[in-house]
């Protein structure tokens, strides 16, 4: 991985924003992600997660969170948590992926987005490293609005279309899945899967306000910002508003290192998505990961000149090779 061409899509320094996204996937499935960590996914013309391709707005995507105790949580990305306290944030675009890096309370994070071509099956491998000398016990939390309908629905009325969308948990697999119902024989829309190939029992929590709040913005998730912190409520079923959360927690010994897997399949039933997980569990990241990076090389639209032309980031903060090393160098 060394060796392969990288574009720096977002600056180290706090307080600048890039102007463009990484475009990942096919005609079938599409991932749009900007280099702040925002963006959202389709398949088959179908939007799948709320958010938008333009890169200048970060109201919406598929984000991960870290939280710890008595600390405020933070994304990976500086969207939609902004970097502070000292923290840094930067995206690179490479062929087949984006990765987003965070430097926070001692924490190297970084998340490479791919989709796996042909499967409808978009991954985020998560990495993160304890460069402290203490170790930390963090919350791990991948959330994102479910929309399932044609893009001008959610656009012209996203509060009452979300009305029809039912989520589901699958005790078996560990997945969030959800449809649409739909208002006659007509009308079709896909399901979506939701999982962490790691772990089978994290939690989870389908109900926007009960994770986000109803007052509180994504950067303030009401779910991750109590003290001591609680677990998520396992909602699940006919909610006003939903989210697909998975959250679980694991310790860090100085210099170790954690990698977790998320995956969001798609396809046209309960059985086909809850299948893809089956499948990507049996494949396991490491072929995953493979195969993603097979894929057509990134398209990166309107990228800033300037950002692109930044210096290559320090080795630490590169994309990392699938390794199954559990302490950092």
């Amino acid at each position: 991985m060394a060796e392969t061409p990288e574009t720096l899509i977002a600056p180290k320094t706090p307080g600048l924003g890039a102007q463009g996204a990484g475009v990942l996937g096919d005609d079938q499935y599409r991932a749009v992600l900007s280099a702040r960590g925002a963006g959202t996914s389709t398949f088959e013309g179908f939007v799948l997660t709320h958010g938008s391709e333009d890169p200048r707005d970060d109201d919406g995507g598929w984000f991960v969170y870290l939280d710890e105790a008595g600390r405020l949580p933070w994304s990976i990305g500086a969207a939609p948590c902004w970097p502070t306290d000292g923290g840094h944030a930067s995206a690179r675009a490479a062929p087949g992926a984006v990765t987003l890096v965070r430097e926070q309370h001692d924490i190297e994070a970084r998340l490479t987005a791919m989709v796996v071509p042909g499967r409808a099956l978009e991954l985020r491998r998560v990495t993160l490293v304890n460069r402290g000398d203490a170790p930390h016990t963090l919350g791990i939390t991948s959330a994102f609005d479910i929309v399932l309908h044609e893009p001008e629905a959610d656009r012209a009325h996203p509060a009452f279309s979300r009305l029809f969308v039912q989520t589901a948990w699958d005790p078996a697999r560990g997945a969030i899945t959800a449809s649409r119902r739909a208002r006659d024989a007509e009308e079709s829309f896909p399901h979506l899967a939701h999982a962490l190939l790691e772990d089978r029992v994290p939690e989870y929590e389908t109900d926007r306000a009960r994770f986000l709040g109803r007052t509180s913005g994504r950067d303030r998730p009401r779910a991750l910002a109590g003290s001591p912190r609680e677990a998520l409520a396992r909602t699940a079923g006919n909610v006003l508003d939903p989210i697909a959360a998975l959250r679980v927690k694991r310790t860090l010994a100085p210099r170790e290192v954690c990698e977790l897997t998320f995956v969001l399949a798609a396809g046209w039933s309960r059985a086909e998505v809850l299948a893809a997980v089956d499948r990507a569990r049996e494949d396991g990241a490491e072929k995953l990961f493979a195969t993603a990076l097979l894929a057509p090389g990134v398209d990166s639209p309107g990228f800033d000149a300037e950002f692109a032309a930044t210096a290559a980031a320090p080795e630490g903060l590169m994309i990392p090779a699938m390794t199954k090393a559990m302490t950092a160098p």
